[in-house]
């Protein structure tokens, strides 16, 4: 993902592939959000989009989580 010699294409297909492994590393998806939010200032609309749609997704897993903690 941080190859900036990779195609959009490619990238936007592995933040879906991450994203999915996180259900069984829960560190994946810290990690995945630090580097997504790099992402948001990207050029391309199509990484824009799949980084805004997961790390909202991100963002409504963590908020999940911690309301079944309390």
């Amino acid at each position: 993902l941080l190859n900036e010699h990779i195609p959009v294409a490619i990238k936007c297909n592995c933040i879906d592939i991450i994203y999915g492994l996180a259900d069984h590393e829960r560190w994946i998806m810290d990690e995945l959000q630090v580097i997504l939010e790099k992402y948001i200032l990207t050029k391309s609309p199509a990484l824009l989009s799949r980084t805004k749609r997961i790390l909202k997704a991100i963002k409504k897993v963590k908020q999940t989580r911690a309301t079944k903690t309390c």
